[in-house]
């Protein structure tokens, strides 16, 4: 095998990527960029060739609260990115970041849930091995209900387990600040949103006297 080139199609690192090996021979990977097995490209002789990369990229994630308790999901990447975290992903070709959050949420957890408010963004930077910079990703969350515990973490993205913690227990098991805080506010919010439930109610069952 000759060079290779690792361009994107829409100059965004997370979308899809063509592999070019020598002058006619290509394949694509639509996997997230992070993903990619470089070690293996360069035991099989496919030199990689990292080009027009964007320096920032968009996730969605969902804040997933029931009976007073958060979905966390637990993450083991072989021993790397090891951690509690709240649901969250890519946004994809046409799609909303409301409904990318929801999407995400389902794909992760199994989790179907219903958006109740947007609740804010948060911002974070990383490195690439290989790339002329780092990446600056910006999470959009979304307060969003379920009606059941019931969830299965997805293995496939090297989720090892999955379930539903009380804000307290959530605060100290999350590994990331930013999604701690994100949580704090969504309980907020949350805790708003039922009192007007209630009141609401309230109201409705005064004027049926």
């Amino acid at each position: 095998m000759e060079t290779s080139q690792l361009v994107s199609k829409k100059n965004d690192y997370n979308r899809n990527y063509t592999l070019e090996v020598g002058a006619n021979r290509k394949f694509i990977l639509s996997h997230n960029f992070e993903d990619i097995d470089a070690p293996y490209f360069k035991k099989i002789g496919v030199k990689i060739v990292l080009k027009l990369m964007q320096t920032s990229s968009i996730s969605c994630g969902g804040v997933v609260i029931f009976r007073n308790k958060v979905l966390l999901l637990y993450k083991n990447q072989h021993g790397r990115h090891m951690g509690w975290v709240l649901p969250k992903g890519n946004l994809e070709d046409g799609e909303t970041y409301k409904a990318a959050a929801v999407r995400e949420v389902m794909e992760e957890s199994g989790v179907a849930a219903k958006v109740r408010k947007f609740i804010g963004k948060t911002q974070y930077s990383f490195n690439i091995a290989g790339a002329p910079a780092k990446i600056s990703k910006t999470v959009y969350w979304y307060l969003m209900s379920t009606d059941a515990f019931t969830c299965k973490p997805q293995a496939e993205e090297y989720f090892a387990d999955v379930g539903f913690y009380k804000k307290h227990e959530a605060y100290h098991l999350l590994k990331y600040n930013d999604e701690r805080q994100i949580m704090t506010k969504a309980f907020t919010e949350y805790n708003q949103v039922n009192k007007l439930t209630y009141i609401r109610e309230d109201e409705k069952n005064a004027q049926n006297m």
